[in-house]
Formats: structure tokens, sequence, C-alpha cells
């Protein structure tokens, strides 16, 4: 190989680097949302946490006038 087209090939890595970034950061994002969505647990406990917070906010917005449901 001749300077010349080592120069070339090297300028060709150069401009088109950028691009292989991106898309190798894009494939690594969907990798992990894939394997987040896959490994997701349940959690009962949040549940009914979340469930006792909203009928607390109810009652509290029907003591204060206000038709909830």
């Amino acid at each position: 190989m001749t300077r010349a087209q080592q120069t070339i090939s090297v300028g060709l890595l150069v401009t088109s680097l950028p691009f292989w970034a991106l898309v190798s950061f894009g494939a690594y994002l969907l990798f992990r949302l894939g394997w987040n969505v896959m490994t997701f647990h349940d959690v009962p406990e949040a549940h009914k946490e979340l469930t006792a917070e909203i009928e607390l906010a109810k009652t509290d917005l029907r003591r204060l006038g206000v038709d909830v449901d």
C-alpha cells in the first residue's frame, strides 16, 4: 500500500467513524431497552402503596368538594 492509498483509506475511515459510532450507540441502547423489558420485575408492594395513595388523594379531594368519580 502506498502512502497516498493509506492517506485515502484513513480519510474514509475518519469520515465514516461518527456514523458508525452513532449506529453502535443506538444498537447498545436498543439492547439495554430490550434487556430491561425482559427482566422487568413486578412489585406488588408498590402497587398496594400506590393504590393507598390514590385513595388518600380521593378522600382529600372529596373533603375539598371536588367530584372525583
